[in-house]
Parts: structure tokens; sequence; C-alpha cells
């Protein structure tokens, strides 16, 4: 994992393996995983990655999932669940 410079990150985020810019926000209540598990057809199933890129600059709203294997462009904001 790489966290840049100038990086706020909220309180109650979880953040695995990823690769954060400069100047990057991190809403609170965030998950940004490696493996994320899901309800399908009722049975449980996993969407694995590498890792998930946030470029410099972006922002990721409160109470965001940002799947596996996701870049979140410079300059963007980033929200939703899954984002």
């Amino acid at each position: 994992m790489k966290i840049g410079d100038y990086v706020h990150i909220g309180a109650n985020s979880v953040i695995e393996a990823a690769t954060i810019g400069n100047h990057v926000v991190i809403g609170k209540n965030c998950i940004i995983v490696v493996i994320l598990s899901y309800l399908v057809h009722n049975a449980f199933t996993s969407c694995q990655g590498k890792f998930t890129i946030i470029k410099d600059c972006a922002q990721v709203a409160d109470n965001t999932v940002i799947p596996p294997n996701t870049v979140v462009p410079a300059l963007a904001l980033f929200s939703g669940s899954p984002g």
C-alpha cells in the first residue's frame, strides 16, 4: 500500500491494498478493499482484485464502497455503493 502526501482518511474507513495519490480526501465510513463479497441469488460470491488506485486530488464521499481493481481519476468525486 502507498499513501501520498496530504491525504485525509475519515473515521471508520477501511483501506486495504490501495495506491493513494497526493491531496486525496477519503470520507468517513468508506470501504476500499481487496476482496468484496456480495450476495447474488442467495449465495455469497467473492470478487477478488489486486488493488485500487486513487489518483491525485480525488475525493471519495462518505459511506462509499470502492470495488477491487477500480481506478479513481485525478480530480474526481467518487461516491456510491459500489462506487
